[in-house]
């Protein structure tokens, strides 16, 4: 795979992970585009074809709401902390498996406080 499809593909992820955080902020039609490029894996031209409508109209979608989702999440962090919280969840269970509860209480502590 080359670098520019791992870019793609790893770009496509994010946007769905912002996407299940602020989606509900979209429009119904950004909201469609996103999930068939990111989840159906269509391109945009494919999109159009699907809805009906031109290609660059499903880019200027598509471009809106990859802003929008961007722009929310540079103020909100929602997405980041959540990702931060599973990671530390995983390590507390981690720590739990090792027989370590008293570290895993610390980092749960420490959870609870943020």
């Amino acid at each position: 795979m080359s670098e520019k499809q791992t870019e793609d593909i790893s770009r496509r992820v994010q946007l769905a992970y912002l996407a299940d955080f602020y989606g509900g902020l979209l429009t119904q039609r950004q909201r469609e585009v996103l999930a068939l490029h990111c989840n159906e894996d269509m391109s945009l031209s494919e999109i159009a074809q699907e809805l009906g409508t031109s290609r660059q109209a499903v880019h200027e979608q598509f471009t809106r709401a990859e802003s929008r989702l961007n722009e929310l999440e540079e103020h909100l962090h929602q997405a980041e902390r959540a990702l931060r919280t599973e990671e530390k969840l995983s390590e507390c269970l981690h720590l739990l498996e090792e027989g370590k509860s008293a570290e895993a209480q610390a980092l749960l502590r420490g959870l609870i406080e943020e």
